[in-house]
């Protein structure tokens, strides 16, 4: 039954969410500004978002459990990024970035907490790799932002008087199920893997600064039904280009640290109601934070508008391959299929041949 955008019993919770989205990543923004911006303002702004994301409800230790999921995703990711990036383990980042994307697979449309996991250890992944690598500082950060999250839920709870339930299934089966069933995923885990790699090494070889965008988009469009995977992938082109654009017009006005800080709060506020009225429209608002994040982040006097150029490039390039690992694991099954046709043709002539017994 299609839901009513206008009712009250729609709209008034959307209102909370966007209000407790809004204190829970806005003051965060608002006290980096403060600080001035630096590298470290990427971790602690996905840090408190990621634990609003991973909210689950339910007693106050459990919900922080799982609210620390995608933070500390984030953590082990960039952790393991900054390893190889100052160990120069190009080959050792390219085989993680490859295994990653085929767990991703595996445990895609499953429970949202696990999908969690390999996405944004992917995430942070690339950031430790290729955008700011990770120190004690934004591990503090990640943790604080995780903290900040959870008080406030808490605190929202008390104004409202009314606890949120345990909203998620159980994590323990899920996690059960997907080891059940991860033998029917082999395909697609194999051709995603193929795809990941393939994309990032397309990417650096077009000369593009900025392949590891490409890796993050394959990580949001990618899905296990190949109808939704095409939706998504229009959606987030379509989203793509308007969040970029947006970004590319501040830049071009040459905007300021304070100019930035509106853009973000007021892209905060326009998060989940434009999800709301269109996921594409959704896409736009989180590229255009993702950009206006790692602006703030930007050492001054970089080239900002040839950033924006590459990662609008290697979201084209994160998308094609997306289609093509749907492509990868069509070929697989037929060929699977022709396999077994053919070790049933054999078994055939083989009891065929035999002589029957006198």
């Amino acid at each position: 039954m299609p839901v009513n955008i206008r009712s009250r019993a729609f709209l008034v919770p959307l209102a909370h969410k966007t209000l407790r989205f809004l204190i829970t990543s806005g003051v965060p923004l608002i006290a980096a500004y403060t600080y001035g911006f630096g590298s470290w303002v990427l971790y602690l702004i996905l840090g408190a978002i990621l634990s609003f994301v991973g909210d689950a409800g339910g007693p106050p230790w459990l919900r922080l459990g799982f609210m620390a999921i995608g933070p500390a995703s984030i953590g082990v990711g960039a952790l393991i990024g900054t390893l190889c990036f100052f160990g120069q383990a190009h080959g050792l980042f390219f085989c993680v970035a490859v295994v990653v994307g085929m767990i991703y697979a595996l445990v895609e449309n499953r429970h949202g907490h696990m999908v969690m996991v390999p996405r944004f250890v992917g995430y942070g992944l690339v950031f430790g790799y290729s955008v700011t690598q990770i120190n004690r500082l934004d591990v503090l950060l990640l943790a604080a932002a995780l903290i900040w999250s959870w008080l406030v839920a808490m605190i929202w709870d008390l104004v409202m008087r009314e606890k949120r339930p345990f909203s998620v299934p159980s994590l323990r089966r899920s996690i059960l199920l997907g080891y059940v069933h991860a033998p029917m995923r082999w395909r697609l885990a194999v051709s995603t893997g193929i795809a990941v790699g393939l994309a990032l090494l397309t990417t650096v070889f077009t000369g593009n600064k900025h392949a590891y965008w490409t890796m993050l988009t394959m990580l949001i469009v990618l899905h296990y039904n190949i109808r939704e995977s095409a939706l998504q992938i229009t959606r987030r082109i379509t989203g793509t280009l308007i969040g970029v654009f947006f970004v590319i017009l501040l830049v071009s006005l040459h905007a300021t640290p304070l100019q930035l800080l509106l853009a973000g709060l007021l892209i905060t506020i326009l998060r989940w109601p434009a999800f709301a009225l269109h996921s594409g429209l959704g896409t736009a608002c989180i590229t255009a934070f993702v950009l206006l994040l790692a602006e703030m982040s930007a050492p001054s006097g970089s080239n900002q508008m040839q950033v924006l150029i590459d990662r609008l490039l290697a979201t084209f390039i994160g998308c094609a391959f997306s289609l093509f690992t749907l492509e990868v694991d069509y070929f697989l099954r037929h060929v699977m299929l022709a396999w077994e046709k053919l070790k049933q043709s054999f078994r055939r002539g083989g009891h065929g041949n035999e002589t029957p017994p006198t």
